[in-house]
């Protein structure tokens, strides 16, 4: 009888101690996901972070036990439950009752655990762009290691890396371009971000293709109540469709279309001609418009399935006319000179998310990606000795068709394993077209050939709880690539850990070696750029990099003021780059060089404030980014196009009743490199006219200094329905900073495209709340 008992006894302590898995997800009342919301086990106070779909799971022991899920902007929800099996829970949490430019940011410390920067939809709403149109790529520079490229382009260069070493991933597909109307907004529609996630160079071993950083944008999945919206502004006006008022089914459908025609185009130079026909002929055009939409399912509370959608066409981006009357000898003759970039994106996207009950997720997500960039010009003179009418049409196109797999799973309570397998397949053109001449009704192909290739990635994460405060992160990804004439193979080990030393600090580090198949050609005429993508193979191989880091992320205490300080190092190597010698460029790629070394290294500061009635931040970088290729520059190291050694954003915004905001914006940064020739040598008979380079990147161009205003008010008109208008005023300074900078006539020419740029924007609910 006492073994007996004693047998009974010992089985209630095992069972009373045994682990069991609990998952389940955090969604809005909406019905939406809560990307990284918290999980708190207040009994064993241990706690785990939801992923960007909302899901969770955690081991507890059997009996009582209690859950509580936070997130900055929505109200704690505590829940208590006994629990004797695996089980899954659903957590609805209640928006804040409070206006959304009141929120607080995620803190520092918080992000640092999570291993990279968290960019919600509010901040991206009260940054001043140009033409106020919101832009999440105007939004990134205000963040330390993050520059902006030339002025008015949608392009970041993070950490000293090249403009192509991003990647940008929208809800988990790739694509390829970032920028509309020239460079004027960004491809990113802000009215349907819900956050984005910003990996500076330790990115986690799931992303590959990117040696420089990761962006990843995370779309609304457009549940809750039906909203209809219209939008005028001075850059673009739209409209947004939204909500199907129940939990399992949402869809979005918005778009956009240019209205710059009417400021800067035909509507207004048209009207000019007509009075002052003396007048020479100059028109520039920036046109763009593009669809999203997105369709989710939700049949269960743990499955979610969703298929989304982006179409783009830029039929005259970037598109400028010149017509002038010369004479040569008192004899006139008409000159015309036209040239625009076309661009088309389109992309078609599938996901999958479910969580099991055993508490392993899968997410699986397909997308094909269509992406081209085409320019014409056309050149014509009835000169009457010499004439010319020359037509060029050339472009560069990606196709890419990938699938990705992952699978999430919770092993002894304190590891996270995670792993996934993505195989893709490109076709890239770095340029086709062709050249005609009117005059003697000649064409000539110009242009490479297109290349295809596979790309196969396999991938396998650990993070791996040490404590309470610990998280080790290892990951390690393996990238096949079969191009047509050769194969690659790539071992990418990842390591980072995250330590909270206190209630409100963090330490974070970490070591990653990351590479890329693509490599691009990017050339700068000031008011267009034109590139060439293009995918390595046996006389190019895959870029690559390693990069170290290490910071630390907190508040002072008794403070709303949160510092971040972070250093790192950074090599990259395979690098490819356009520079001509100054004779006549016939191709592009006939000055290509290749085999390039990098090597960026720096500190990024970040105080801020993100509560109460006044927020503010100041970002200040101070980095070095250089180059080496053996056949510039006597081999010698020089300093990269975009280097600059001091960065600095400064950003106050101020909100006034709940329904008024106001915002400044102050951006330095020191000059960007660019080369002067040392001397110019004069036509002959036998050769043109040419500079003659000496060393490479040698001068600056003075200071980049501006200043921006905004001013933002929501409210309710016609009858209850909601309102928000926006006024910005870009570079109330009045500063002139050159966008391009060449030689005319033996004269350095810094031009400048904009003085001070107003602008207007109103967005109308159609609905009453």
């Amino acid at each position: 009888m006492r073994l007996l008992t004693m047998f009974f006894l010992i089985i209630s302590y095992i069972s009373a101690g045994q682990k069991l898995t609990i998952n389940g997800i955090v969604k809005s009342e909406k019905g939406e996901p809560i990307p990284y919301a918290t999980i708190i086990d207040s009994i064993n106070n241990a706690g785990k972070t939801c992923d960007a779909n909302g899901y969770f799971s955690i081991n507890l022991k059997s009996g009582v036990n209690v859950l509580q899920a936070s997130h900055v902007s929505f109200q704690k929800q505590t829940k208590a439950f006994f629990v004797d099996a695996d089980t899954s829970v659903v957590f609805t949490m209640k928006g804040l009752e409070i206006n959304e430019i009141l929120v607080s940011g995620t803190p520092l410390n918080r992000q640092a655990l999570l291993g990279m920067h968290f960019l919600e939809s509010s901040t991206i709403q009260n940054i001043p762009t140009f033409f106020g149109e919101q832009d999440i790529m105007k939004a990134m520079t205000v963040l330390p290691g993050i520059a902006g490229g030339i002025d008015m382009y949608s392009s970041i260069y993070v950490r000293g890396g090249n403009r192509d070493q991003n990647l940008f991933l929208l809800d988990g597909a790739r694509i390829y371009t970032t920028s509309v109307a020239g460079g004027l907004s960004s491809l990113f529609n802000s009215d349907i971000i819900k956050n984005v996630d910003i990996y500076k160079g330790l990115a986690p071993a799931k992303y590959g293709e990117g040696v420089s950083s990761v962006i990843d944008v995370s779309l609304i999945d457009g549940k809750g109540k039906p909203t209809a919206r219209i939008d005028i502004g001075t850059l673009r006006s739209g409209f947004l469709l939204k909500g199907l008022n129940t939990d399992k089914f949402g869809y979005y459908l918005t778009g956009r279309i240019s209205n710059l025609d009417f400021v800067s185009g035909d509507f207004f130079k048209k009207f000019k001609l007509k009075y002052r026909p003396e007048n020479n002929y100059e028109l520039y055009r920036f046109e763009f418009w593009d669809v999203d939409g997105k369709f989710t399912w939700t049949p269960k509370v743990r499955t979610l399935l969703s298929l989304g959608f982006h179409k783009g066409n830029e039929e005259n981006s970037t598109l400028s006319k010149k017509k002038n009357i010369n004479y040569d000898n008192n004899e006139p003759y008409n000159q015309s000179d036209s040239r625009g970039n076309y661009s088309i994106n389109n992309n078609l996207r599938f996901n999958f998310n479910h969580l099991f009950k055993s508490g392993i997720s899968i997410n699986y997500c397909t997308w094909f990606t269509d992406y081209k960039q085409n320019y014409r010009g056309e050149i014509f003179s009835d000169h009457h000795s010499v004439p010319i009418h020359n037509i060029t049409e050339k472009g560069t196109f990606v196709n890419d068709f990938s699938n990705r797999l992952e699978f999430k799973i919770l092993i002894l309570h304190k590891h996270n394993l995670q792993i996934g397998t993505k195989y893709s397949r490109f076709l890239v053109s770095p340029e086709y077209g062709k050249r005609i001449d009117r005059i003697i009704n000649q064409e000539t192909i110009l242009g490479v050939s297109e290349k295809s290739a596979v790309l196969m990635a396999f991938y396998a994460i650990d993070n791996f709880n040490i404590s309470s405060n610990s998280i080790l992160r290892i990951g390690l990804r393996y990238n096949k690539l079969l191009s047509d004439d050769t194969i690659f193979n790539a071992i990418e080990p990842r390591v980072s850990l995250s330590v909270k030393l206190s209630p409100t600090w963090t330490y974070m580090g970490g070591y990653a070696i990351t590479s890329q198949p693509f490599h691009v050609i990017a050339q700068n005429f000031g008011d267009r750029e034109d590139e060439s993508w293009m995918l390595s193979n046996k006389n190019l191989d895959m870029q690559k990099a390693w990069q170290l880091s290490s910071g630390f992320f907190g508040s002072i205490p008794g403070t709303a003021i949160e510092i971040s300080n972070e250093m790192f190092y950074k090599q990259m190597h395979n690098l490819t780059m356009f520079a001509h010698n100054g004779f006549e460029v016939k191709s592009k790629f006939d000055h290509l060089f290749f085999d390039g070394e990098g090597v960026s290294y720096g500190n990024e500061l970040l105080i801020q404030k993100t509560s109460g009635q006044i927020q503010w931040s100041i970002a200040y970088t101070l980095a070095w980014s250089k180059r080496q290729f053996d056949g510039i520059n006597q081999g010698d190291w020089f300093n990269a196009e975009f280097d600059r050694r001091h960065d600095l954003n400064l950003n106050i915004n101020y909100s006034w009743k709940d329904k008024n905001i106001f915002n400044v914006n102050y951006i330095f940064q020191s000059g960007r490199p660019f080369t002067m020739p040392s001397a110019y040598v004069n036509q002959t008979s036998f050769y043109n006219g040419f500079y003659v380079i000496g060393n490479i990147n040698n001068a600056r161009t003075p200071a980049y200094k501006r200043c921006d205003v905004s001013y933002r008010r929501i409210g309710k008109v016609l009858w209850g329905r909601n309102f928000e208008y926006n006024l910005t005023i870009m570079n109330v300074l009045a500063q002139k900073n050159p966008s391009a900078v060449y030689l005319n006539n033996g004269q350095l020419i810094m031009k400048s495209w904009y003085i001070v740029i107003p602008s207007a924007q109103i967005k109308i609910n159609l609905f009453k709340n």
